[in-house]
């Protein structure tokens, strides 16, 4: 898994700058005897039932406290 992600935000130079991944790849090598279809589709399948991929595409709330 790689992303690309611009730090200037991150670091407080440039607040014009969006603070998070511009986009993240994900390669999998996968070795098995099943059809290029039937991979896509247990990626597919992988991807709607994951909770990180749930949480990066979907708007998430995040709540802050101190405690």
């Amino acid at each position: 898994m790689e992303g690309d992600v611009d730090l200037r935000c991150l670091l407080n130079m440039d607040e014009n700058v969006k603070a998070g991944y511009k986009s993240i790849d994900i390669k999998f090598k996968i070795d098995s005897d099943a059809s290029p279809d039937v991979l896509a589709m247990l990626m597919d399948i992988a991807k709607k039932h994951s909770p990180v991929a749930n949480t990066i595409t979907n708007a998430t709330p995040i709540n802050l406290s101190l405690v």
